[in-house]
């Protein structure tokens, strides 16, 4: 979450200064892309954590819904942040936007400690 708040802070401040130049879009463009490398998988390896295998599939599908509809209405949301507040406050708005969630990721309900039962699954070799 760090990185992709890195991303819209970067993107952010290269407008609010008005330094903008070709060459500084390959920076966010690849750290928001790198963020994604690092999210993603993480974020699959902690639903099983948070809501136990008994509520596992309820929560796969969830978590796809909600990423289909990111998919479709986040280009919207963020194109009005964009036309509302201006491209530099639109883009330093959306930092804020990734915080809740990172800081709820910060006393989340995951890993060894809350599980329930052992150590969870094993290696399948």
């Amino acid at each position: 979450m760090a990185l992709f708040m890195a991303a819209s802070l970067g993107w952010g401040l290269l407008f609010l200064t008005d330094a903008l130049r070709d060459w500084h879009a390959v920076v966010p463009a690849r750290r928001s892309r790198i963020a994604g490398v690092f999210w993603h998988p993480s974020g699959q390896l902690l639903i099983h954590d948070i809501v136990g295998t008994a509520n596992l599939q309820s929560a796969i599908r969830l978590s796809a819904t909600g990423a289909l509809l990111g998919l479709l209405f986040g280009p919207r949301g963020g194109g009005a942040l964009l036309i509302a507040l201006g491209p530099a406050y639109g883009l330093l708005a959306n930092v804020l936007i990734y915080l809740p969630l990172t800081l709820w990721l910060c006393r989340a309900p995951y890993g060894p400690r809350f599980r329930k039962g052992g150590a969870g699954p094993g290696n399948v070799r």
